[in-house]
């Protein structure tokens, strides 16, 4: 009996400076995600605080609306520092459309809850949208309506430089894509 033949496998590709931003942008991200969270509770606890105190001694309750903000913040924040491992799993496979679409309603609430931490998650959303359309394209406009699908170029498909797959032609963008490699060729 003879040694097992090893196995070949092809090393992954290598990410780009865009990919590459995308994902310390993510790190970033957390990072500030849990210390706003904390930051805020602690604010929050302080607040509740201040606003007993204010009660009890007959100056009015105005501090607890900002104690509530306060406390929502910290769980928005603490959510979304729950959601960066789902975020770091769309980078880390190369599924960008997805990663864009969860984004969303996260900038939205980074932005209500904490301005630093939506704009954070919006140079993700500018990184990706880079990485889904690198030549600068940007899909249809609103209300334009769908055009005439244009037909793929009459020569065969070409491979992807990066894993060597064949591509894909995509109609709407005019170009080919590597659906592997998640970019246009």
């Amino acid at each position: 009996m003879g040694t097992p033949a090893p196995t070949v496998t092809n090393p992954p590709p290598a990410i780009g400076p865009a990919e590459a931003t995308i994902r310390r942008t993510l790190d970033l991200g957390r990072s500030l995600a849990l210390l706003i969270a904390l930051i805020a509770g602690v604010f929050f606890l302080l607040l509740l605080a201040l606003s007993i105190f204010q009660v009890i001694f007959g100056a009015g309750a105005g501090g607890f609306v900002s104690a509530a903000y306060c406390l929502l913040a910290a769980v928005v924040n603490y959510l979304l520092w729950r959601e960066f491992p789902t975020f770091e799993t769309f980078a880390a496979q190369r599924q960008y459309v997805a990663l864009r679409d969860r984004l969303l309603l996260w900038m939205v609430l980074g932005f209500v809850f904490f301005v630093v931490e939506g704009i954070v998650l919006i140079v993700v959303w500018i990184k990706v949208e880079g990485v889904l359309h690198p030549d600068g394209m940007v899909a249809q406009t609103l209300g334009a309506g769908p055009s005439a699908p244009a037909a793929p170029p009459a020569t065969g498909a070409p491979t992807c430089p990066r894993c060597g797959q064949p591509a894909t032609y995509a109609a709407d963008a005019q170009r080919f894509y590597c659906p592997r490699c998640a970019q246009f060729v």
